[in-house]
């Protein structure tokens, strides 16, 4: 505004706001008051129940990110693209694992280097495009599942390992020295198999 000659007044404060110019006249105003999704609120409170700290990372005024200083563990203000990036690279010096959820190009800088990034619906193009999860709406409560599930199927692939391991090690060792038949061996392997197969289908019900 100031560049054609026209000095409005300040905001007032949480709020943000567009001025409107017409033919280098100032016009009118237009006021926005955001607030936290109920939907984040009860994702952000999963989170932290399960020990995960949880930022906000905003390109938004101080005033605006300030007022929700109570409801996160950390929250940076007026943040460029790649303000946002380094934010997320000095987490990352120093061992953290980020998990970066955004919608916006602004955020796909940081989503890009994340160890994880979450895409929201109607998230522009390319932040999708960053993103290694895409969601199919913009409830948040999805986000602790997601983790949930996938520190689940780690778990799964982990205690498959090490049945098949040892199926295999004692199977094979034991047909070597000659201490059972081979079609023992065999049905071994088909119960390591079967093994793997029936712990992997526990997923569901997790």
């Amino acid at each position: 505004m100031e560049s054609i000659g026209i000095t409005p007044k300040a905001c007032e404060e949480n709020l943000s706001c567009i001025h409107v110019a017409v033919d280098g006249k100032l016009e009118g105003t237009l006021y926005f008051k955001q607030k936290i999704d109920e939907n984040a609120l009860e994702a952000i409170k999963r989170l932290k129940d399960m020990g995960y700290k949880v930022g906000l990372i905003s390109g938004d005024e101080r005033a605006f990110v300030e007022e929700f200083s109570n409801i996160f563990d950390e929250v940076y203000w007026s943040l460029k693209p790649q303000d946002k990036q380094k934010v997320v690279m000095d987490k990352k010096s120093k061992g953290a694992k980020i998990m970066y959820v955004g919608d916006g190009i602004n955020d796909a800088l940081a989503m890009a280097i994340s160890d994880v990034s979450v895409a929201v619906a109607n998230a522009s193009g390319v932040a999708r495009i960053s993103a290694s999860i895409l969601l199919f709406n913009r409830n948040l409560k999805a986000i602790p599942w997601i983790i949930k599930f996938s520190n689940n199927v780690k778990k799964i692939i982990y205690t498959n390992f090490i049945w098949a391991s040892i199926y295999n090690t004692f199977g094979i060792a034991l047909a070597m020295a000659g201490l059972i038949q081979p079609i023992w061996s065999a049905v071994f392997m088909i119960i390591s198999s079967v093994s793997v197969v029936y712990n992997s289908s526990r997923i569901e019900n997790m």
